[in-house]
């Protein structure tokens, strides 16, 4: 038996095509969770997902009623995208647990992430979040609600956010007593809600986090032995989208970080991924996969997926 964190990615909850309904959701996260039970059966683990379209959903809806209700702040949008996604995941996991017997109970953990105050993304926010506005919309939101807004691209103005590094996970004792106690805790749902600890107290962030940034410290935190962060594809690619592309079955973390240096992975797809799967190894965590959805099971026993080694 393992302790092992499993980061789903969106592809375990919305497929391109997929209306965005709670039935679909329903649908595809008892489908995850059917191949991931094997391994939840015989392990101590952790659930842990983004919140991508779930909260650019609540974005929207939020921006086209601003003329009547204030939009709520980023970081109770990441709350409310939490507890929407919680429920999702545990109705289809009680679904799943119970076609195949399975007694373990799900959890889900409202997650507050601790971010340094001098975090340089504080500062200057550069995460586009929200649907786009033409240029006199975002200069309103922005001084109606004292919004930080750019323009992006051609496309438009949309909203910007800080986007910190996570430090520390507030709920990491009440997840170990839930995995102790024989429950699946699901937690850090969208990289956590981020907040500021100093002496002062607890303040609430608006910015979102990486999850798989997170889920790698949530990892080291309760001293799993395994990171497992799922995708859409089988295998982290070398030279992606080239001619000589080649899927990375087995690196050292040393090898990705030198590969990340070089810009081999971007930011916006498997570079996050790749530096959490090095993050976790170099602060202990023993072995970090990389790998899709559907072949969990392979990935763990070493036949599928990218692995990653100190």
């Amino acid at each position: 038996m393992e302790r092992i964190v499993i980061a789903l990615g969106g592809n375990a909850l919305q497929e391109k095509g997929d209306d965005g309904s709670y039935e679909s959701q329903l649908k595809r996260a008892t489908e995850a969770f059917r191949s991931l039970l094997p391994v939840i059966e015989e392990n101590e683990v952790v659930i842990t997902h983004g919140n991508g379209p779930q909260v650019g959903s609540l974005l929207i809806q939020a921006q086209a009623a601003a003329s009547k209700i204030r939009p709520f702040d980023m970081h109770t949008a990441v709350a409310l995208s939490q507890g929407m996604i919680g429920e999702v995941l545990a109705m289809a996991y009680d679904l799943a647990r119970r076609e195949a017997g399975i007694g373990k109970p799900p959890a889900v953990v409202l997650t507050r992430v601790v971010v340094d105050r001098d975090d340089p993304t504080l500062r200057e926010p550069r995460k586009f979040i929200g649907p786009f506005m033409s240029e006199d919309e975002a200069a309103s939101m922005a001084s109606a609600f004292g919004w930080n807004v750019k323009r992006q691209d051609d496309r438009g103005w949309r909203r910007v956010v800080a986007s910190p590094r996570p430090v520390d996970i507030m709920e990491t004792s009440a997840i170990i007593s839930l995995i102790i106690d024989g429950f699946l805790p699901i937690a850090c749902g969208g990289g956590g809600i981020p907040v500021i600890r100093d002496s002062t107290g607890i303040t609430p962030v608006n910015g979102v986090i990486d999850k798989d940034a997170t889920s790698a410290l949530l990892g080291n935190l309760i001293e799993a032995q395994r990171l497992v962060i799922l995708t859409d594809v089988e295998f982290v690619y070398r030279d992606y989208g080239r001619p000589s592309q080649e899927p990375i079955r087995r690196a050292s973390a040393g090898e990705l970080e030198e590969m990340l240096r070089r810009g081999e992975f971007q930011d916006g797809s498997m570079g996050p991924k790749v530096r959490a799967a090095v993050d976790f190894i170099r602060r202990g965590g023993k072995v970090a996969h990389i790998a899709s959805l559907e072949r969990c099971t392979e990935t763990l026993s070493g036949h599928s997926g990218t692995v990653v080694v100190p």
